[in-house]
């Protein structure tokens, strides 16, 4: 189960009106941040055989559901939408803490500005795994389950000992891990509203 500790620092649908435009997201990161497209096909090919569940095109596909809970209690709505992403990973929690912070109280710590992060920490002598979300975005769910789905596939990939060396190389490794394991809708749907590339090369439908 989620652990019930609080971390202490001291519209619901799919936004674009074709499949065609998820299944082209590779084309669109590649494009956007200069990623040489042998990279792309490399790490593809990497997590395609690495990665122990195997999706077959079939995406997990957030409906009203996956946020209503998100309206009534924010931490327990981020709650909701981890535990649905934990079982469609097919992996336990295992106690993970999750919650979001303040980032000025992180920034006085040394820390960057970042939509969220993944680590571990030592909390009540024992030694847990804990995404942190941006408090900031809190009255955003799908900004929130966007951030959620990248920091998990980031827990996902740490428990398989699956990383890169360079953490920008490991962060966009992140993000196609994300797309190999279903979650483009999920990401799509919070990305839309802050991501200046994905706006202009997926533009919403006039129709």
């Amino acid at each position: 189960t989620l652990s019930r500790t609080r971390f202490s620092c001291d519209r619901f649908r799919v936004r674009y009106d074709s499949w065609k435009r998820i299944i082209n997201i590779n084309r669109a990161i590649m494009s956007a941040k200069k990623i040489p497209k042998k990279w792309i096909e490399e790490k593809r090919a990497f997590l395609k055989k690495t990665l122990p569940q195997k999706r077959g095109g079939v995406l997990f596909t957030p409906d009203a559901h996956f946020y209503a809970q998100y309206h009534t209690d924010h931490r327990q709505g981020l709650h909701a939408m981890a535990s649905a992403i934990f079982d469609w990973l097919a992996i336990k929690p295992q106690g993970c803490v999750i919650d979001f912070y303040d980032e000025k109280t992180i920034q006085e710590k040394g820390s960057s500005d970042v939509a969220g992060f993944y680590t571990t920490a030592e909390i009540e002598g024992e030694n847990k795994e804990v995404i942190l979300i941006n408090a900031k975005h809190k009255e955003d769910p799908m900004h929130v389950g966007a951030i959620l789905a990248h920091e998990m596939m980031h827990l996902y990939l740490t428990r398989l000992d699956i990383a890169l060396p360079d953490r920008d190389e490991n962060e966009l490794l992140t993000d196609l891990a994300t797309i190999e394991m279903g979650l483009p809708i999920l990401v799509f749907n919070g990305m839309s509203f802050s991501s200046r590339w994905i706006r202009d090369t997926f533009p919403p439908s006039t129709a």
